[in-house]
């Protein structure tokens, strides 16, 4: 079952299974993981070799050495913001943008809905092509592939990686690098069912 007792009773079964071994638990999100292990410290007495972990946080590990070597570093969320703005900024005074989406597109709520369109996109892996293709030029969804192309060069000339490009570097890196990264087992927690990029990973 998903309930917390539940998850619980499983974890301790299988940390008596597997008391000395490096096992990550892999969850949505790293407090709730920590939380978790909290809690089944109180429920078991302790526990040893458990890690909090998210699909982001392996992929970070898994991608290191491949960005390193390319001279590419992980954007945080704050960069990552920032690119998308100016990206809209570069679209908006280069005229990529239809003359109607133009006229709104300083406001801070379409900034926004742009800013997530171009992420959710990208981390589905989903290109621009695949959008110009599937949307009318005209209209609100035909201005994200412009959005998508200034966003990627800006990343580019900084030498950073966005979450997609973060989980593309994993995947492609899977194989030489898990044998050291996911050295123990893993623990998916009920209710992880991503997709896209993130589905691939944890698919693998």
């Amino acid at each position: 079952g998903g309930s917390v007792k539940a998850i619980l009773d499983q974890l301790r079964e299988f940390d008596t299974r597997h008391p000395l071994e490096r096992k990550l638990l892999l969850c949505p999100d790293l407090n709730y993981g920590r939380e978790l292990l909290r809690a089944l410290a109180r429920h078991a007495g302790g526990w040893l070799g458990w890690e909090p972990a998210t699909l982001r946080t392996i992929a970070e590990e898994l991608a290191f050495v491949s960005l390193a070597a390319a001279g590419r570093r992980a954007a945080d969320d704050v960069a990552v913001a920032a690119l998308l703005d100016r990206a809209l900024d570069l679209c908006l005074t280069r005229k990529r943008l239809s003359p109607a989406f133009a006229e709104h597109g300083a406001k801070l709520g379409i900034r926004a809905a742009v800013r997530d369109a171009v992420l959710s996109l990208r981390v589905a892996g989903i290109s621009p092509e695949t959008v110009r293709r599937l949307t009318n030029r005209e209209s609100p969804a035909g201005q994200i592939p412009a959005v998508m192309d200034e966003f990627a060069a800006l990343l580019a000339a900084g030498g950073l990686a966005d979450p997609a490009a973060l989980f593309a570097c994993a995947l492609e890196s899977f194989d030489a690098e898990a044998p050291f990264v996911l050295d123990g087992a893993i623990v998916v927690l009920p209710g992880l069912r991503p997709r896209g990029l993130l589905g691939q990973l944890l698919e693998r």
